[in-house]
């Protein structure tokens, strides 16, 4: 597996579970979004697409406050 294949592997699994655990709390993108620091909804879009090639841990520690859950679980096949 190529280190490309496995940064892939990992966006699709934080996208999923940002869009499952998201879901859970009946939260829209734009109110992740906005519930994050007024963050872009493009942004929660781009990362439940996968296509958020430049993701951060900071962004994800946000959005992981913001859902209430633990930073591993976005993580978790």
């Amino acid at each position: 597996m190529t280190i490309n294949n496995t940064i892939s592997e990992i966006l699709i699994t934080i996208g999923r579970n940002v869009k499952k655990y998201r879901l859970l709390k009946k939260l829209t993108q734009q109110d992740l979004a906005y519930n994050c620091g007024n963050m872009d909804k493009a942004t929660i879009s781009n990362i439940e697409r996968f296509a958020c090639s430049g993701l951060n841990i900071s962004t994800i520690v946000k959005i992981s406050i913001v859902l209430e859950i633990d930073l591993k679980k976005f993580f978790e096949k």
